[in-house]
This record gives C-alpha cells, structure tokens and sequence, in this order.
C-alpha cells in the first residue's frame, strides 16, 4: 500500500463525516426556509380568503400568488384534466381532482379546479358538458413542480399526479395563462363533483420544521458516531 493511500483511507472517516455534516445541515437550513415559505403563503391565503375577490381584468398581466380573483366566461367542454388526489379530511379516499380550461369573457384562458370526484366517476367526469356562462372566484396559484417518487402524468389515460401548466397546455393544444384557479366553495357543480372547502385550503400543514430537526438531529449524531469511532478506532 502506497504512503497517499494509506493516508487517503486514515482520513475517510474525516472526510464522510465533515461532508455528511454539512450536507446534513445545509438540508436542516433549507428546510427552515421553506418552513418559513410556506408560513408566509399560508398568511397571505388566509388574508385573501377573507378579502372580497378582485376582477380578472384588473389583474390581468400582474397575477399575484394567492389573490381571490372572479372571472365571468364558459368552461371548453370535453378538455378536462382529472389531477389524482386524496380528498381533504377523508384519508384513505381515493379520486381525482377536476380541471377544466375556462375561456374568459376577454378570451384568455385560464385552468380551474372546479371540485374533487371519487375515482368509480372518472369515466362520468370525462365528457362533462361545461358551455354556459357563469362566474368563478377563486385562488391564483402557481403551477406545481414534479416532486421526487411521483410517477410522471399519463397523458393517455388522463391521470395527472403534477400540475404542470405548461404539459396541459400541449396537452390541450391551447395558450393557457401561466397561473390556475382553484375554485372553492362552489355552487351547482355537475353531479358526483364535491366543491373544494375554503376551510380545507387552510388546512394545509407546515411539517418543515420537523423535517429540520430531523436533519439536524442527523447531522449530531453523525458528529458523535465520528467522535467515538475516533476514540476507539480499533473496535
């Protein structure tokens, strides 16, 4: 064995544990910034909600994240996307989350999540007749990101499990805003689609400070296996 690799396989366990260390940490910290993130969306939504909605129009090219926005169009029947998802406040019940591209008086386009259905009624859900006129309030949120273990979208069998504006829009063949609505407390929904609560919305958790500690709580006891390793190196 050469003098640099003998030196190289000494020092190993210094170099895991300072690099998992930090890497551990630097997941800690990113963590408590989300945690923080997410505390400011949930306080902005929570402000809007109780808000009265502003016109889709006065908006229209300075779309703000969690505004309560109303629009008047019709949605475009037969181009519904069906986005999986348990239904919140029932846990083991499967489904999907209904959404629609919704043509604006103005003529833009914009997709809404009208409701949430039990997976047997996919099928129903498919071809919904949508043309009349009517008026939507809801919430302008950001499109989602693919998030790691998630199968991608099934285009062809319509199973969405990512938001992805920008692959609904190829999907449909349409030039969709670069925001959705998320409709919620709606009234005369077609038959089997459940609205979306406005109390669920604020239901959502902010688990990241427990993920934190968990990375932190990680990286200590990273430090403590090295120290005692470092004492007793021939155990």
């Amino acid at each position: 064995m050469s003098k640099s690799t003998w030196k190289y396989k000494k020092n190993f366990p210094l170099i895991f544990s300072v690099f998992s260390i930090i890497l551990l940490i630097s997941l800690g910290i990113w963590q408590l910034s989300r945690m923080s993130q997410k505390q400011e969306f949930l306080h902005s939504l929570k402000n809007n909600l109780d808000n009265l909605p502003t016109k889709f129009d006065s908006l229209a090219d300075n779309m703000i994240l969690t505004s309560k926005v109303v629009v008047n169009g019709h949605f475009i029947s037969g181009h519904n996307i069906h986005l999986y998802g348990k239904r919140s406040g029932i846990s083991n019940k499967n489904g999907y989350y209904l959404l629609s591209p919704f043509q604006t008086d103005d003529d833009k386009i914009i997709i809404v999540a009208r409701g949430w259905f039990d997976y047997i009624d996919k099928k129903q859900m498919q071809n919904i007749d949508n043309a009349e006129h009517q008026s939507i309030t809801g919430i302008a949120l950001m499109a989602e990101k693919h998030r790691l273990f998630l199968p991608d979208n099934d285009f062809k069998n319509n199973v969405w499990f990512t938001l992805d504006l920008k692959q609904i829009a190829k999907t449909l063949d349409m030039n969709i805003e670069d925001y959705y609505l998320l409709s919620f407390d709606q009234q005369d929904l077609p038959p089997n689609l459940e609205p979306i609560s406005s109390k669920n919305l604020l239901a959502i958790r902010n688990d990241h400070l427990q993920y934190a500690i968990t990375w932190f709580a990680l990286a200590l006891a990273v430090a403590i296996i090295y120290v005692v390793y470092t004492r007793n190196p021939d155990k």
